[in-house]
């Protein structure tokens, strides 16, 4: 069972390379993502019909595919229900590690700027939203048109709009 103090062990284990953000910076960042994007509602994990603007799709490691979006720095942060801590990352491949040993783990990530949001879960769902959700919206058409459906059956015209 996933508990507040394996997130804590988590968040405090220096394979990770976190940095954690202060307590007031943390609950400053994470109020102003959750009023942009979840319409000031908490979730544990995002679906797109709870994310303003969301796109997603469903592929096993589809956080993968944000080895080439991710800007650096960005922020790592999970459901308040486990932490309100939020961790900086300043490379994709301590994401990369934390996810392969936290295969369960939901997670969230934004920017400084908070421009954008994603949400993984352990269900193989990506969710984008803001600036990201036009990136992972073309990446999706251009995965399409190589044959690729997602784990739902899912693929994407070239109009974007989504098809069985």
């Amino acid at each position: 069972m996933i508990t507040t103090n394996y997130f804590n062990e988590i968040l405090l284990n220096p394979i990770y390379h976190f940095q954690l953000l202060g307590n007031l910076e943390s609950k400053h960042k994470r109020t102003l993502v959750i009023q942009k994007f979840m319409n000031n509602l908490e979730h544990n994990s995002l679906l797109e019909e709870l994310i303003e603007g969301g796109f997603t799709i469903r592929e096993a490691d589809a956080w993968k595919l944000l080895e080439n979006f991710l800007p650096k720095p960005f922020y790592l942060f999970f459901s308040a229900t486990y932490t309100t801590e939020i961790a900086l990352l300043n490379e994709f491949k301590d994401l990369a590690v934390f996810v392969e040993k936290n295969p369960l783990v939901n997670f969230f990530l934004t920017n400084t700027n908070e421009d954008f949001l994603f949400s993984w879960n352990e269900l193989d769902y990506l969710i984008a939203a803001g600036t990201a959700e036009p990136w992972l919206r073309n990446k999706a058409i251009e995965l399409s048109k190589t044959g690729w459906k997602d784990m739902d059956g899912f693929y994407w015209d070239e109009n974007g709009v989504k098809k069985r």
